[in-house]
């Protein structure tokens, strides 16, 4: 069954300007006037080359709008989500990705939170982030809280749980006891899939779970 996407006007853009829940910003209009039947063009959404000391590029996503007197800027795919469907970030807190994928703008993945509500959940200690267990088969066995509970349920080592999760194991991609692990948000889920699928097709199996999770939001 098709997934609805809602649409709505982004603030201060006269209309010209679209976000959907599911993380997407459209323009609606062409040559200054707004398209007919709900039309839209869909913006590309970008990430920033590393600039400065930074060494690694972000997953965070960018789009430029043009305001209606011409002037264009560059805006977090992020912010002009969640202004759209929640409001202005309130003063002293900023936008925070649930999932821990800063690519994922789908509202229900986003939220408002003080930065040091981000630290706490984002901090070095990994063992907040949820785990999930997959059979080699891809079907859906247990989800954990955190990697500490993931690792004390399974018999590892915390690390161990973090390194699988992380991908750091490559050349045996499933565990000691047969099974999968990995965080559970969409880059981790989607790297899973990647993973089972193509061990199903060494082993001249179908890929085919029953209950394979769709990506968090």
């Amino acid at each position: 069954m098709a997934v609805s996407e809602t649409w709505r006007d982004v603030p201060g853009y006269g209309g010209k300007y679209q976000a959907s829940d599911m993380g997407r910003i459209a323009n609606t209009f062409w040559h200054g006037q707004k398209r007919k039947n709900d039309g839209r063009t869909i913006l590309t959404q970008y990430k920033r080359k590393p600039r400065g000391r930074a060494k690694l590029q972000s997953a965070k996503r960018y789009v430029h709008l043009t305001d209606l007197e011409g002037n264009m800027r560059e805006f977090s795919a992020a912010k002009i989500v969640a202004e759209t469907f929640l409001g202005p970030v309130p003063t002293g807190k900023v936008i925070f990705h649930k999932n821990g994928n800063p690519a994922d703008n789908s509202i229900w993945n986003l939220d408002f939170c003080t930065r040091q509500e981000v630290g706490r959940m984002t901090g070095a200690d990994s063992s907040r982030r949820p785990v999930l267990k997959f059979s080699a088969a891809g079907e859906l066995l247990e989800c954990y809280s955190s990697a500490r509970q993931a690792a004390k349920a399974n018999y590892f080592s915390y690390q161990a749980i973090i390194d699988r999760c992380n991908g750091k194991c490559k050349r045996h991609i499933l565990a000691p006891d047969g099974n999968y692990y990995a965080w559970d948000n969409t880059v981790s889920i989607n790297r899973a899939r990647k993973d089972l699928r193509a061990l199903a097709r060494q082993e001249g199996r179908i890929f085919a779970p029953a209950n394979w999770p769709w990506p968090s939001t």
